[in-house]
């Protein structure tokens, strides 16, 4: 999609509650701002990460969710999942995870660069030194994203179980038992695609916020 595509359908599936009901988080947490929710139904869902996502800053964003997954939860769950995105638009978590990737591919086109040198002008220090490089900055990049991509996460469930409370923080536990019963593993991953947040880290953090927070489990 592109251009007036995206917005013909972000505006069709524009959901009004969803919508409202980010609008009523904000307001608690003493926010005013722009939200908007709409609906999407991805090819595959593997992991929980793809049952929504959000982009924005500030108090200014767009929330996608996934409308076979959602319109089937309790509400109270449906909430927790909109102010887990929410928290990530308002920490501008979306931002710092596009440094951490531009990063990534700025690092791969200098050692691109460099190994192509190499190769025409038959260096082979210049080609092995490139290569060297380009397998350090694999190393580093992919873990500074894997743990930019798991502290963010774990934010955004922490303040989302603060703001919903202990009801939907428990039906979010619930949810994700089951997407582990299903076989789904892995939450989320990093800009090479391998783990970066379990579903079993998330249940975890859970758990103990909910006692810290003084809710049943």
């Amino acid at each position: 999609m592109g251009g007036a595509t995206d917005i013909d359908f972000i505006r069709r599936n524009y959901n009004v509650d969803y919508s409202n009901r980010v609008v009523n988080f904000l307001s608690r947490l003493g926010m005013d701002g722009y939200i908007l929710v709409s609906e999407y139904i991805p090819k595959s869902c593997v992991m929980a990460c793809s049952i929504g996502f959000s982009i924005g800053k500030s108090a200014l964003g767009m929330i996608f969710v996934d409308k076979s997954v959602l319109e089937k939860l309790p509400r109270e769950c449906q909430d927790f999942i909109l102010a887990h995105e929410l928290i990530h638009i308002i920490k501008n978590h979306s931002i710092m995870k596009l440094v951490v990737r531009y990063a990534f591919q700025m690092s791969l086109s200098m050692c691109n660069e460099i190994m192509n040198k190499s190769i025409k002008n038959n260096d082979v220090v210049g080609l092995i030194f490139s290569l060297l490089l380009l397998f350090i900055s694999f190393l580093m990049i992919q873990e500074a994203d894997a743990n930019t991509v798991k502290r963010q996460e774990l934010e955004a469930d922490a303040t989302a179980a603060q703001l919903i409370g202990c009801g939907g923080t428990s039906c979010a536990v619930k949810f994700l038992l089951e997407m582990k019963n299903m076989g789904v593993n892995v939450s989320h991953v990093n800009v090479l695609g391998l783990p970066a947040l379990t579903i079993d880290e998330r249940i975890n953090n859970l758990k103990q916020l909910m006692v810290s927070y003084g809710c049943g489990t």
